[in-house]
């Protein structure tokens, strides 16, 4: 059965009694703390009083409370348990995550120019990157249209076109697609590592004023 030990402006009020004749507040509580394990629960109920008790019922542990021992010595302070919206719990994850980046930030670099000078580097990794794939990409395009003209001279010699021509000229056909969509990646990897890297020198500048 749950006890209820008083409500809390009433103990505070005989706390000063509790003092001089030295038994309220101690030979009582030390008994209850034998029988329900010494702890007990500070809350506020429904009209705003601060109540101590064995239990807490759950719409008032939501709202947080405090744990006391056997002798009213506090014990642990529970915060109240929050319900976030949508909304708030996406701003609460976005903000989490900019002070893990600026906290990268200012690790990783002691300046705007060395950011510069990462940036750089990586930009002209993949410039080189889109360069050699359009290398590859103009000389599948040239091998494409040699197989074509040979499909295109045996139709006009009456022949077939050999299985090899036309299996060649749909590996060709693949492989163009694929540099196609790799040249179209790198390049919007490259964009979006120039305006990440201007991100990064806007925050630098904001954080290091």
């Amino acid at each position: 059965m749950t006890k209820t030990l008083s409500r809390y402006p009433l103990v505070k009020s005989l706390a000063p009694l509790a003092m001089a004749a030295g038994l309220l507040l101690t030979a009582v509580p030390q008994a209850w703390a034998q029988q329900e394990g010494g702890r007990y629960y500070r809350y506020e109920d429904a009209q705003g009083n601060t109540v101590i008790s064995t239990s807490i019922p759950k719409e008032f542990a939501a709202k947080g409370y405090e744990i006391l021992s056997g002798t009213f010595k506090l014990l642990q302070t529970v915060e109240p348990h929050v319900i976030l919206s949508d909304e708030e719990k996406a701003a609460k994850l976005a903000l989490q995550q900019q002070q893990v980046e600026d906290q990268y930030l200012l690790k990783s670099y002691s300046s705007v120019t060395e950011i510069e000078a990462a940036r750089d580097r990586k930009l002209d990794s993949l410039s080189r990157d889109i360069a050699l794939i359009e290398d590859n990409l103009k000389n599948t395009q040239l091998q494409r249209k040699q197989e074509e003209r040979k499909a295109a001279d045996a139709q006009r010699g009456g022949r077939n076109v050999s299985e090899a021509v036309i299996n060649m000229l749909s590996e060709l056909e693949r492989r163009e697609a694929d540099a196609q969509q790799a040249m179209a990646q790198r390049r919007d990897e490259l964009e979006k590592e120039r305006q990440r890297y201007q991100a990064y020198i806007t925050r630098y500048q904001q954080l290091t004023r």
